[in-house]
């Protein structure tokens, strides 16, 4: 076994914002740095590129276009185009060079490695774009989807270390790719507030809470999802006339009609210490965290608030917790009568404090720092 001293880690944006892909580069990045490893934070987006600003202006009013008429069901983005590769991997290459004593470089994409020198590639994402496509969207990649699955298998295939967040992604890659793709166990939490956690203090918050909150950034599954539940609150408010429902991550326009005693808060960003901070205060104050179509993150941090939740039985959710919930329901995403009994069940339970004390202690061993010294192990064998 050889010692990691040093890694580059490349991400798309920027590794030191909390923002950055649920703030998992960042909490990645600073967990390596406590393990003592020196980090050379990458951000391969070039962004600041004029040569990619020129492109990007002639994507949006050409390229996207000519693709959008050809193929009517896609999802092939700018980052996916060869050009917007070229740019990337002129970052990579210039990246490599410059911190040419790391000991590893670390990709948190399926879509790069290094081919510039001799340093191992380590590769760590949640899911492939066949993936998405095929087991998410539900549907057949279409030629050009296709051409950027077939790049993207290229670079896993070349990789030294490919690991996978997911335990039934990472099974679902084992039987796409020759390679050997490693899942290390729950990921850390991406909390980034230092405030401790009293638990008496917080449960006596919750149960004298008032609202309901959701959490998810915009897509349609989680606009759906929203849907369902400000739908299913105007039922709940006949019997709760003092109930709230709060949304972070969607604001009022996302919606064609916000209720009486709905609030969206939108997108809270929390490298700003005011938004950080409101959105911590909604975790720690509410009642439950409902959200029918997933969030993994976003669900698990809401345990470490003490809050109960309610989901969808998805399957990477089921395989980590098991079909039956300690501390939450399982609701059908589209059911809006089911998610207002499961609702009133945890509303009207006598064994809500229960609840509360098991979703934190079925997650707060869940720390990066943990899974970053699986990280280690690993580089240091291969």
């Amino acid at each position: 076994m050889r010692q990691i001293k040093s890694v580059n880690v490349f991400t798309q944006g920027d590794s030191t914002k909390p923002s950055t892909w649920s703030n998992v580069p960042y909490s990645f990045s600073n967990a390596l740095e406590k393990c003592g490893i020196k980090v050379n934070r990458i951000d391969i987006i070039p962004e600041n590129n004029l040569l990619f600003r020129k492109y990007a202006i002639l994507w949006d009013k050409v390229i996207k276009k000519i693709i959008s008429r050809i193929f009517k069901d896609q999802t092939y983005s700018i980052d996916r185009s060869y050009p917007f590769r070229i740019l990337v991997n002129k970052k990579i290459k210039n990246a490599v060079r410059f911190y040419n004593d790391a000991d590893y470089n670390i990709f948190l994409t399926y879509s790069y490695k290094n081919k510039f020198s001799s340093i191992p590639s380590l590769l760590m994402c949640d899911y492939t774009f066949e993936y998405f496509i095929e087991e998410k969207l539900r549907r057949i990649p279409n030629l050009i989807e296709k051409s950027y699955i077939n790049y993207e298998k290229k670079i896993i295939t070349e990789s030294e270390i490919v690991i996978c967040l997911f335990s039934t992604v990472a099974a679902y890659m084992t039987s796409k790719y020759s390679n050997k793709i490693n899942y290390l166990g729950r990921i850390g939490l991406n909390i980034v507030s230092q405030e401790q956690l009293i638990e008496s203090h917080v449960i006596t918050k919750k149960e004298t809470s008032d609202y309901i909150l959701f959490i998810g950034s915009w897509n349609q599954s989680y606009n759906d999802a929203a849907k369902l539940l400000i739908d299913t609150f105007i039922l709940l408010k006949g019997s709760y006339p003092d109930l709230k429902l709060y949304i972070i991550g969607m604001g009022e326009n996302a919606f064609s009609k916000i209720p009486s005693g709905v609030t969206c808060f939108g997108y809270l960003d929390k490298e700003n210490e005011d938004q950080r901070k409101i959105y911590y205060d909604l975790l720690l104050n509410a009642k439950m965290f409902i959200n029918t179509s997933g969030s993994y993150c976003a669900t698990v941090e809401a345990m470490y608030y003490y809050t109960p939740v309610i989901t969808s039985k998805y399957e990477e959710f089921i395989h980590e917790f098991g079909n039956e919930l300690s501390f939450g329901l399982y609701c059908d995403k589209e059911n809006k009568n089911l998610l207002l009994l499961k609702i009133k069940e945890i509303l009207e339970s006598s064994e809500y404090t229960s609840m509360c004390i098991s979703a934190h202690e079925t997650v707060v061993p869940n720390t990066w720092q943990e899974f970053s010294k699986r990280i280690i192990h690993i580089m240091s064998e291969n």
